[in-house]
């Protein structure tokens, strides 16, 4: 599955990665690539400076988190002020955060 599509994943299943690309960041790793993490001695998930290289960079997820929200119009933030931040339109926003529409879920 390329990267564009685990970003999707992640949008779709955990909506506090819609407003925050470290948390975004944080599933995406825990999801797609817990191989690369190891639970240290206080019991946190963590990443070795070597296994960063393999792991996608931040700037690619926010670009693609950027393309779902930003081009394709699914998965928008839920939070109001993250979506003024990101100057997503308020209506389109409405629409897609609305009971009636189950893409948003």
């Amino acid at each position: 599955m390329s990267l564009k599509e685990q970003v999707k994943e992640v949008l779709a299943c955990d909506e506090q990665s819609r407003n925050s690309d470290t948390r975004l960041c944080q599933m995406l790793l825990y999801k797609h690539y817990h191989s690369l993490l190891f639970q240290n001695t206080l019991d946190k998930w963590s990443i070795t400076l070597d296994n960063l290289y393999e792991a996608p960079s931040r700037a690619d997820t926010q670009r693609y988190r950027a393309y779902w929200q930003n081009q394709k119009n699914i998965y928008l933030p839920t939070s109001g002020e993250v979506r003024r931040q990101r100057k997503i339109n308020e209506s389109l926003w409405r629409e897609e955060l609305s009971p009636s529409n189950p893409s948003s879920y």
